[in-house]
């Protein structure tokens, strides 16, 4: 009779921890995948801004200021110091603009909890109330959805 209730309990354990895993490792996978996103494309926006930079130092240093905004376009400056824009993740394709700013609509089902992990890590103090500024370097536009990098 002891047996059979060691066994019960034992069996009862074991469906309590494989559940506990299957709750809270799927937290930590999603929260992982979000992380990992969010980083993609802080890292690619950091990439594009560098490269911008460079280009237009480059072009200071040669001919002064003038013609600064023709860098980003394709076919000058900015193809020597960064080949091809990022690759990112769900397909989304990514945006140079003239004036050197990189955008990015974040795409999937969790875009919103990417955004809003990107703003986190950025530290700013409402991650989830960031709109595109010309003032802000790097964000995320919760509203819209739209990773932005300006160079």
């Amino acid at each position: 009779m002891t047996t059979i209730i060691l066994t019960i309990i034992g069996i009862l354990l074991a469906a309590a921890a494989a559940l506990m895993v299957i709750f809270y490792g799927g937290d930590a996978f999603n929260g992982g995948s979000i992380g990992a996103q969010a980083n993609t494309y802080q890292n690619a926006g950091t990439n594009v801004i560098s490269a911008v930079q460079l280009a237009k130092a480059d072009a200071f240093a040669y001919t002064g200021l003038t013609g600064e905004k023709s860098l980003v376009t394709p076919g000058t400056g900015i193809d020597s110091y960064l080949k091809e824009l990022p690759t990112l993740p769900n397909g989304t394709t990514p945006a140079l603009t003239t004036d050197g700013i990189y955008t990015v609509s974040v795409g999937g089902d969790q875009a919103a909890k990417v955004c809003e992990r990107i703003n986190k890590n950025l530290r700013f103090a409402t991650p989830s109330a960031v709109t595109q500024a010309t003032t802000i370097k790097m964000g995320c536009d919760t509203g819209t959805k739209v990773f932005f990098a300006n160079a």
